[in-house]
């Protein structure tokens, strides 16, 4: 008889990558068992109860997004994981594809080749509609001003500086008499 860890490793094998698949096997043998062992039950169980392919079909933005894959520039927002009819485990599923941060496309989304492009599932992600997503990624928040410690000119007359208090020890040095002169 299979552990429950193992069930729901095996439920959601084909929503990870290996890397986030080995990543779960070896936190389920660390200290942190306990942690991943919920992380994976919880993950599980929202896969489970996911809305098949056509259950959101009319809802807008009012469709509830369930999984978040992510890579460093793309989003994936899943609504509906695919019908299984053949057995062979989950290859497909609908959703918002925002690879280009412009707001993004609707349409059936591979879940194999996501994976295969580095994607990773979310695995701390809260279901949110649609409408709740695009209106938070579409809010622009203001940039905090970031002050170098000199901006170009403070730093062209720290150079100035130092260079005319180099040559002043220089000629005091040598015993000459020149003028440090500013061109």
């Amino acid at each position: 008889m299979k552990s429950e860890n193992v069930t729901n490793l095996d439920t959601l094998s084909t929503f990870i990558g290996n890397s986030q698949r080995q990543a779960i096997k070896s936190g389920l043998r660390g200290e942190e068992r306990a942690h991943f062992a919920q992380m994976l039950a919880g993950l599980t169980e929202q896969i489970n109860a996911m809305p098949k392919t056509y259950e959101q079909d009319g809802k807008g933005d009012a469709a509830v997004v369930h999984l978040h894959y992510f890579t460093g520039a793309a989003d994936w927002f899943i609504t509906e994981k695919d019908l299984d009819h053949d057995g062979e485990g989950q290859h497909q599923a609908f959703g918002l594809a925002d690879i280009f941060h412009d707001g993004g496309d609707m349409g059936y989304i591979s879940i194999t080749e996501i994976l295969e492009a580095g994607a990773e599932l979310d695995f701390y992600w809260t279901p949110a509609t649609l409408g709740e997503i695009k209106e938070k990624r579409t809010k622009v928040e203001p940039v905090a001003q970031t002050r170098l410690p000199w901006r170009a000119e403070e730093f062209r007359a720290r150079l100035y500086t130092l260079a005319k208090a180099r040559r002043a020890k220089a000629d005091d040095a040598n015993g000459s008499n020149h003028i440090f002169r500013n061109t």
